[in-house]
């Protein structure tokens, strides 16, 4: 069986550059038939890259890892020195003296993927930027806010994956596009719901869209609760010694820069009326 899929050549890679920055691993044991090293690699460079805003990626220089940052002041200054990762353990980010230069035309294999990394964060950057579509978590396909078709009860939305990818014959970059849909309930949820009808709908099994502040998130409610918004709270601070309670209405969700109370209808179980997602896109 054969596959096809759309890549749109980048023509201005020469126009592009870029400088980076190393930081040395410490304290990131590696061991034999331990899988382990890898995992709390790919979670420093998520949890990192997530923290601060930018594209962190990690690469093997004479044998130990380092990770790869962009060179820019603002950035460095926010690296923190320790890092927790599994297990509780701490590793160490010793930073590199020496910046390097991003060639994005003449690279080789050591530099392919921070390319590729660095160019895949800028697009989507530009995309989060767009009102008229939405990404439903980091790495998944963006889809558009506005339903193409409903049949029924169920609203059809198109959507697209963007990734950055080498052109065959190592001859530069592209975006390769693939299309794909997601179904959702055109219906939302009552404000109100019982226990019973929780568990009639299934609703702890299915994954729900919650419109927070003009943004979309997909959200899964593992339970329900006898208290509204207004009346919940969570403990809010930077660690538990310093936590006060704080009611959920004024919670701030952790992807957006301020609570709005205005924004935010108490009714039920819930914040709002998400709608139900009634299959995997």
């Amino acid at each position: 069986m054969k596959y096809e899929t759309n890549i749109f050549k980048t023509e201005n890679l020469h126009e592009l550059s870029a400088e980076y920055t190393l930081f040395e691993i410490r304290g990131l044991v590696q061991s034999g038939g331990d899988d382990d090293y890898e995992i709390n690699i790919q979670h420093i460079v998520k949890t990192l890259s997530y923290k601060l805003k930018h594209p962190i990626t990690n690469i093997t220089r004479k044998g130990k890892p380092h990770l790869v940052v962009r060179n820019d002041e603002e950035i460095l200054a926010r690296v923190p020195s320790e890092y927790a990762i599994k297990r509780n353990e701490v590793v160490h980010f010793v930073k590199v003296d020496e910046v390097f230069k991003l060639d994005f035309v003449k690279y080789d294999e050591a530099t392919k993927t921070i390319i590729a990394r660095f160019l895949q964060f800028d697009v989507q950057t530009e995309l989060h930027k767009d009102d008229r579509i939405w990404q439903p978590e980091a790495g998944d396909p963006f889809f558009s806010k506005d339903s193409t078709d409903v049949i029924g009860e169920v609203g059809i939305y198109s959507g697209f994956d963007v990734r950055v990818v080498e052109l065959p014959g190592g001859d530069g970059f592209g975006l390769a596009i693939d299309v794909t849909k997601k179904y959702i309930s055109s219906v939302p949820l009552k404000m109100n719901l019982s226990r019973a009808e929780f568990r009639k709908l299934g609703i702890d099994k299915s994954h729900l869209v919650y419109n927070y502040q003009g943004k979309r998130y997909e959200i899964k409610a593992h339970q329900i609760s006898d208290l509204n918004a207004s009346s919940s709270v969570a403990a809010v601070g930077a660690n538990h010694s310093h936590t006060k309670p704080a009611g959920l209405a004024a919670f701030p969700s952790p992807r957006s820069k301020r609570a709005s109370r205005t924004r935010i209808t108490t009714s039920g179980w819930g914040c709002s009326r998400p709608r139900r997602r009634r299959s995997k896109s």
